[in-house]
């Protein structure tokens, strides 16, 4: 099992190493994310991993409850 502690301490990048180089947390988060699409109305990961040029936009939408709890889990 793998946690992130609550909410308020995620941040755009948060677990990008791991997501980078393990196979195992790449697939759940792309599990997850492509499931979450229909819900979220974006792809999570796009908010988790931005392009260096977004990442100061995607950290205020980080910030939403709605896209904070999702990503924390």
């Amino acid at each position: 099992m793998f946690m992130f502690s609550g909410q308020g301490a995620q941040y755009v990048n948060m677990a990008r190493e791991l997501y980078e180089t393990e196979p195992v947390v790449r697939e759940q988060v792309d599990v997850c994310s492509e499931s979450l699409k229909s819900h979220l109305g974006l792809d999570l990961r796009a908010i988790l991993y931005p392009p260096e040029e977004r990442v100061e936009s995607t950290a205020a939408q980080l910030e939403q409850t709605g896209l904070t709890q999702p990503a924390l889990l």
